[in-house]
């Protein structure tokens, strides 16, 4: 007799026997390689030497770098220069009259598009002064009935948005405007073009301001109100002094003046800049109250280590403008990049990451229909939940690489060659590559079942069995083309995986036979429909649910929360049954025995409204009593009762219907028998236990 292990074993050889055949065809048509004639796996030579030759290349170019760091950029100005300023502020008195000949001049030339320019300006102060609160107070009013449209949470964020924008508005109206007379006109002298600058350093300066006013001293600030206006304080000085100084060089550079002395004034502005670091240093709890309090643990000892080594930070920080302002810029460059940039970095996408974590939450904690709907939003989110994870670490990972720049480091380290396999070359590069496209694409499978468990199938109203089967598939389907494309992204020719496969299917069918018929036996189960997740059966003497139908085997749970695995080649070659293959309603048989002086009428009365009174018996399908027979000490009934599986189980129903029929009948003084044996004994003379005869 042929089993089904032997035939799976005969399909197995004579698909690895097609394989080997397809490989040698591919082998005879090919001119371009002959990785299938020789597949060969073996690991490169000399690992040790490369791995050797790679390091000492990436010491060597880490050490050029870091000599090229104390490269000195020239200043561009000496002592001649403060000597040539000084003169120049001594002399100043004298060239006044030279200044307002240049600009009566200038205003000759501009005539009215000047007059309206210096109006513009005038107007914007007096807004600043008077029409600011005015205009903001009509906003208000015009967005009050969104308040009720809104939730509560949103309202004072958009009142914050208002305010700024309408204290930016006019410095960016007269921006506009300016932006307009420049494409209208042909007039480009220098004071003109630099309107247009100091206009724009007006326009962000405000933005800015104000956005640091409202998200710190508002009421959507989450800082304390002490602190936060101490912040606003000294981030605003610093602000507008900035500002100034920008202005201030501009403007110099504008009227022309000579290079050295427009480096000098780089210069000094850049160290006033830099000491005013020096101003927070005592402000420790007010500046760190700025961010905000995550519940992650490495942004909790990130904050503690910022919290313990502030001082530290704020000096090398003060120290290392120092040595910009003296020409040392690369140096500067690359430790404020290297310190301030990531840690900015790596904050800006935890508050990414938590914002969309807070926004899944909510999400997820408004419930829907039924249960079942639920527990597939639940998957969903969870799914939205891991991929969002899994895209926070890899752009964290890629963005420190990135600023400390060890990407190319990194990728020269990881690139020498391992492992040979035929003509292709794999190093640690290529398998960390691989791992990163097929955890992708597990994620994406992960996403992509969810939906379709959540809005798809229950739009379509695609049976639950069908629709296990179809995410099962996918779920084999999407890992396996992520993997086979990962490893054609790394250049891996797939001939040679053919060759490998067919081997490796021989070895399966002599080997593994039992492994074998157990994944094919989980694709006939996943696609045949004679079992289903969420299916009642029984095996042998295991009662329960399907949880889980994988490839090797099947998950069933039982009402005492107790899991079996059980092979699926059992299903295929073994009789199961299942409850809910067709309906999930089964016919439950309760015998009951009364006594003979009972009415089995009124018995059967009695018993049909016991169940009745159960919510679990199915009502459209009325119980029914059957006469059973006249027993030796009772008269005895079947009663029939319908019930869902899938909601309680036979067990628990039986004992139900008889506390409740026992109940009944005692209440209608209907007996309910237990056999009895009467003795008689002969009247006569007998023997006592020692011999004697008694009366």
């Amino acid at each position: 007799m042929i089993t089904n292990s032997k035939i799976i074993l005969v399909l197995i050889v004579l698909f690895a026997s097609f394989t080997i055949t397809f490989s040698q065809t591919v082998e005879e048509n090919s001119v371009e390689t002959d990785i299938t004639a020789k597949p060969i796996i073996s690991l490169a030579d000399n690992v040790g030497a490369t791995v050797k030759d790679e390091v000492s290349q990436i010491g060597e170019e880490l050490q050029t770098r870091a000599q090229s760091l104390f490269t000195h950029t020239p200043m561009g100005w000496n002592i001649n220069t403060i000597k040539t300023i000084y003169d120049w502020f001594k002399s100043f008195p004298r060239r006044v009259p030279e200044l307002i000949d240049f600009t009566i001049e200038q205003s000759r030339v501009l005539g009215f598009v000047g007059s309206i320019i210096i109006l513009a300006f005038l107007f914007a102060i007096i807004y600043s002064v008077i029409i600011s609160k005015r205009l903001l107070k009509k906003i208000e009013v015009y967005l009050l009935p969104l308040k009720k449209k809104l939730p509560d949470d949103y309202y004072p964020y958009l009142i914050s948005a208002s305010k700024i924008l309408i204290a930016s508005l006019f410095p960016f109206l007269l921006l506009l405007i300016f932006l307009v007379i420049k494409t209208a006109i042909v007039f480009r002298a220098n004071w003109f073009t630099l309107i247009g600058k100091l206009l724009w350093i007006w326009t962000l300066g405000a933005l800015i301001i104000n956005f640091l006013r409202e998200s710190l001293i508002s009421e959507i600030s989450k800082i304390s109100p002490n602190y936060g206006k101490t912040i606003f304080r000294l981030s605003r000085i610093v602000l507008i002094y900035t500002m100034g100084s920008i202005s201030l060089f501009i403007s110099a550079k504008a009227i022309g003046l000579p290079p050295d002395i427009l480096a000098f004034i780089k210069f000094a502005i850049s160290l006033t800049i830099v000491c005013s670091f020096l101003i927070p240093l005592n402000k420790k709890n007010a500046l760190l109250s700025i961010l905000p309090e995550l519940p992650y643990k490495s942004y909790e000892i990130f904050i503690k280590t910022l919290d313990r080594y502030y001082f530290t930070s704020i000096l090398l920080t003060f120290f290392v403008g120092l040595m910009w302002c003296f020409g040392f810029k690369r140096f500067a460059m690359i430790i404020l990049t290297r310190t301030w940039a990531v840690a900015g970095v790596y904050i800006l996408i935890m508050l990414i990451y938590h914002f969309l974590r807070k926004l899944l939450l909510k999400w997820d904690a408004k419930k829907v229909g039924s249960e079942e709907e639920n527990e597939t939003k639940n998957t969903l989110f969870k799914s939205l939940k891991s991929l969002l994870t899994f895209s926070m670490v890899i752009a964290l990972i890629l963005s420190t690489l990135y600023l400390l720049s060890l990407i190319n480091p990194f990728i020269t380290m990881l690139s020498f060659t391992i492992l040979k396999v035929g003509e292709t070359h794999l190093s640690v590069l290529s398998f960390l590559k691989v791992i990163f496209i097929v955890v992708a694409f597990f994620y994406f499978s992960n996403l992509l079942r969810a939906i379709l468990d959540y809005k798809f199938y229950p739009f379509f109203k695609i049976d639950t069995g069908i629709a296990y089967a179809i995410d099962s598939f996918l779920n084999y389907f999407l890992v396996g083309i992520g993997f086979l494309f990962a490893l054609f992204y790394i250049g891996f020719d797939l001939r040679f995986l053919m060759v490998f496969t067919g081997a490796i299917g021989i070895g399966i069918g002599f080997g593994l036979q039992n492994v074998a018929a157990n994944l094919l036996s989980g694709f006939m189960l996943l696609f045949g429909q004679r079992l289903r997740k969420g299916d009642w059966i029984q095996v042998g003497d295991t009662t329960g649910v399907v949880t889980q139908i994988s490839i090797r085997a099947t998950k069933v749970k039982s009402r005492d929360n107790i899991e079996y695995i059980i092979p699926n080649e059992q299903f295929i070659s073994n009789m199961f049954v299942n409850y809910t293959l067709s309906s999930p309603l089964i016919r439950l048989t309760v015998p009951v025995g009364v006594s003979y002086n009972s009415d089995p009428q009124h018995v059967k009365e009695l018993l049909i409204k016991s169940a009745e009174k159960h919510p679990e018996a199915i009502q459209y399908k009325k119980p029914d009593v059957f006469f059973k027979e006249y027993a030796d000490s009772s008269i005895n009934f079947d009663l029939l009762v319908w019930f869902d599986v899938r909601k309680i189980g036979e067990r628990v129903m039986r004992s139900k219907l008889y506390f409740t029929i026992f109940q009944d009948f005692k209440a209608a003084g209907i007996e309910i028998p237990f056999p009895q044996r009467d003795l008689h004994f002969k009247s006569g003379l007998h023997k006592d236990f020692q011999g004697k005869e008694t009366s």
